[in-house]
């Protein structure tokens, strides 16, 4: 493990422990944000301005983690080393560093008497996982002041043998082939969006399991290292099919339309503690579009 995901891995521990895990899960995991966030052409836009907000709380956890930033699980290489004959490794976790960091799967995907609430949510398939951070977990938002954390997370059979993410293909150049597909299309954005979506963004929840296989899966770290790599598909794809100098294009973006998180009976941004860490941001999606014009927000990969 590197200095730079174990420093990551101690803000998640503090967010979990502080509540803000959880209430980053109950946001995503509201009815009206499912509306917004998935099967819509804001599929990428609305989990940027997620993941911006939830890589700012993690930078408030202590002066250590000011600059921290969000790291993407490339499982696009963990995918080629499973369908590699010369690479002993043939299970989701046995090919990926970034799944064993981040604690590791369960025994079992199969509903085996154990179950967790998350967010109003029965989650009851997979086993329920205390290694590495995931034993810091708590399904609380008052986190450890609510003596009732506990300390695991629903994941699936990672290591089952022959496990693999087929559809997510060898390598990065089928994503290519996702953005060659767009071009000439009028509405190139809202292609690459529902392409992706169903593509490769379900198909990983759905081989993981367990939490991420359901609405309050960003209870599960490995949440924001899978749509991290999702943001990184947007953001390559703007680079590719845009002139870097010049001004993207976002029309097919539906660039004035705006699009609320919703907290409870509001926007995240009138309840605290969550209104603090999405301060400073726009509510439309052109305001996301371009990565590296986010003002102090700004990122690139």
């Amino acid at each position: 493990m590197t200095n730079s995901t174990e420093l990551y891995l101690g803000a998640v521990q503090k967010a979990m422990e502080a509540g803000h895990q959880h209430r980053f899960t109950e946001i995503h995991a509201e009815h009206t944000n499912t509306l917004y966030a998935h099967n819509t052409c804001g599929f990428m836009l609305w989990h940027r301005r997620f993941l911006l907000a939830y890589e700012q709380m993690l930078r408030s956890m202590g002066p250590e983690y000011a600059q921290l930033t969000l790291p993407y699980w490339n499982y696009f290489d963990d995918a080629s080393k499973q369908m590699a004959t010369k690479v002993p490794c043939n299970s989701l976790e046995g090919c990926s560093s970034f799944l064993r960091d981040f604690g590791g799967g369960g025994e079992s995907d199969d509903a085996v008497g154990q179950s967790q609430i998350v967010a109003g949510i029965n989650i009851e398939y997979g086993t329920c996982v205390a290694n590495g951070v995931a034993a810091h977990a708590c399904a609380h938002s008052d986190g450890l002041e609510s003596g009732h954390c506990e300390g695991c997370i629903m994941r699936g059979h990672w290591a089952a043998q022959n496990k693999i993410l087929e559809s997510v293909g060898p390598d990065f150049l089928t994503m290519l082939n996702v953005f060659n597909r767009t071009a000439g299309n009028a509405d190139a954005h809202g292609l690459l969006s529902t392409t992706v979506e169903r593509r490769y963004h379900n198909a990983v929840h759905n081989a993981l399991g367990g939490t991420m296989g359901d609405m309050p899966s960003p209870f599960d770290p490995i949440f924001y290292g899978h749509h991290s790599t999702v943001d990184m598909a947007l953001f390559i794809f703007n680079r590719c099919r845009y002139d870097p100098t010049g001004k993207i294009d976002i029309e097919s973006a539906r660039r004035d339309t705006t699009f609320d998180l919703f907290a409870g009976c509001g926007d995240v941004s009138k309840f605290k503690p969550t209104s603090t860490f999405f301060s400073g941001m726009g509510t439309k999606y052109r305001d996301f579009i371009d990565a590296e014009n986010l003002g102090a927000l700004s990122y690139s990969y």
